[in-house]
């Protein structure tokens, strides 16, 4: 028994070698959102834009606005900012779920985000917001509300 040990020891244990998984470079684009060519283009170029200093809606005395914005490609949303009532400004995130026509072009598409989880002042989940947005060169951005 003293011999069986020792040889193990001395020979180790066999090691089995497995294979690498292939690295991707493109994240996955959620399956419920377009596949066809123009729509991955668009997503790669939404996906890869921060929205900064945008108000998602209008109207009211509360002002909400997004400080950063950001779509994912699993069709996730998440966005920070801040609820302005008069001079006070309350920090605010959100977050929820969005989809998409199929792109027109390249750089247009309509996208439609759901709001999910919020603690904005006066914003409960559920609330949908429907624009047209247009990516520009150098992360700039056109939003047509729908």
């Amino acid at each position: 028994m003293r011999y069986v040990i020792l040889m193990l020891a001395l020979t180790g244990c066999p090691k089995t070698e497995e294979a690498a998984a292939p690295v991707s470079r493109t994240p996955q684009i959620g399956a419920h959102l377009p596949q066809d060519a123009t729509s991955k283009v668009y997503i790669d170029q939404l996906v890869d834009t921060t929205f900064r200093n945008f108000r998602p809606v209008e109207g009211g005395g509360a002002v909400l606005n997004y400080d950063t914005m950001g779509f994912r490609p699993d069709g996730s949303w998440s966005a920070a900012g801040g609820v302005s009532i008069m001079e006070d400004t309350m920090e605010c995130t959100e977050s929820g779920s969005w989809n998409m026509d199929a792109a027109s072009s390249e750089t247009v598409s309509v996208i439609t985000w759901t709001v999910a989880n919020t603690d904005c002042a006066s914003r409960k989940p559920g609330s949908e917001t429907r624009a047209q947005i247009t990516l520009q060169s150098g992360g700039q951005y056109k939003f047509q509300f729908r």
